[in-house]
């Protein structure tokens, strides 16, 4: 509380996170000069209620706070969130590296999305190296729509044809443009 630039409403944010050692004296002829005791917070950092973290404007500051998420899963959500471009479902959380099924069930009550910031590919103008980047593409994709490209338009059914996979195609059509 007397920590200088500190507010009363942010005391009342960071107080429950704040864990404070209290030292007991104890009788001097047990050869213990003084004991350590860690008292628990009335509510545990799950139970209590936060406000929605914005899965795709979010920093690694704010993904931290999240349970179970730790600044080297925040780098992993962060990175794999540029890759894509920005998150166009929460699912896709599951894909980030070391995200298991538990840890996607305790983050996900404390994530929203807006999926409208999401980053569009445009298949007929962007080059090459932009599409191969994209987790979904990759290079040998982005290799045969770059050269189909300068034959005639790509459209989504080109692109469904070149993929031939109609569960990628699903997940790669919330980042298509065909300007």
């Amino acid at each position: 509380k007397k920590v200088y630039g500190i507010s009363e409403y942010q005391y009342k944010q960071l107080a429950p996170y704040v864990f404070i050692p209290q030292i007991q004296n104890t009788p001097k002829n047990t050869g213990i000069k003084e004991q350590v005791v860690f008292s628990v917070p009335e509510k545990s950092r799950e139970n209590q209620s936060f406000a929605k973290i914005e899965l795709n404007t979010a920093d690694s500051a704010a993904l931290v706070t999240i349970p179970g998420v730790g600044p080297v899963y925040a780098k992993r959500i962060i990175k794999y969130r540029n890759l894509l471009g920005g998150f166009f479902s929460m699912e896709q959380l599951r894909e980030v590296y070391g995200i298991t099924e538990d840890t996607y069930e305790k983050m996900q009550k404390y994530l929203s999305l807006n999926n409208t910031t999401v980053k569009k590919i445009n298949l007929n103008t962007d080059d090459f190296k932009v599409m191969s980047r994209h987790p979904y593409l990759g290079y040998e994709f982005a290799k045969k729509i770059c050269n189909q490209r300068r034959e005639i338009p790509i459209t989504p059914a080109t692109v469904g044809d070149i993929l031939n996979n109609n569960t990628q195609y699903q997940k790669l059509s919330p980042y298509l443009v065909f300007e």
